[in-house]
């Protein structure tokens, strides 16, 4: 998965954020493709979860003082993404590194994760960049 334009929100703050997010994914998939080591996938994606949390932590931080009207709809979404997350560990800590667990991560997060972002944040990104005008 790389980065490609039709995903940005034009919030540059975001749109680094997702791309910083994108290369840590990468990063999961390589150390798989690479490395059955699950120490370092294991950091891999306790990077990324916290990551994720920050990342969200900031945009509803915009979201709340642009007054967004849809905040608390945003702030759900993130929370069902971090649940998606926990139970990435979770079968992380039952079964180890493991090539569903990948396909998991893969399947979880990037699907998860590029929804949101062509949906949800975009939505958002519109309504802020409208009150810039």
């Amino acid at each position: 998965m790389y980065w490609t334009e039709n995903l940005a929100t034009g919030i540059k703050t975001i749109d680094e954020q997702h791309k910083d997010i994108i290369n840590k994914m990468n990063e999961v998939f390589k150390s798989k493709n690479t490395s059955n080591n699950p120490k370092e996938v294991f950091e891999t994606l306790k990077y990324l979860e916290n990551y994720v949390k920050r990342h969200f932590a900031d945009e509803e931080k915009i979201q709340l003082q642009s007054k967004y009207p849809k905040y608390q709809q945003h702030k759900q979404a993130h929370a069902e993404f971090i649940k998606s997350v926990d139970k990435l560990f979770e079968k992380f800590n039952k079964e180890g590194v493991v090539l569903t667990l990948i396909i998991d991560v893969n399947k979880t997060i990037l699907d998860l994760f590029i929804k949101h972002i062509t949906n949800v944040d975009k939505q958002f990104a519109d309504y802020y960049k409208g009150l810039k005008k």
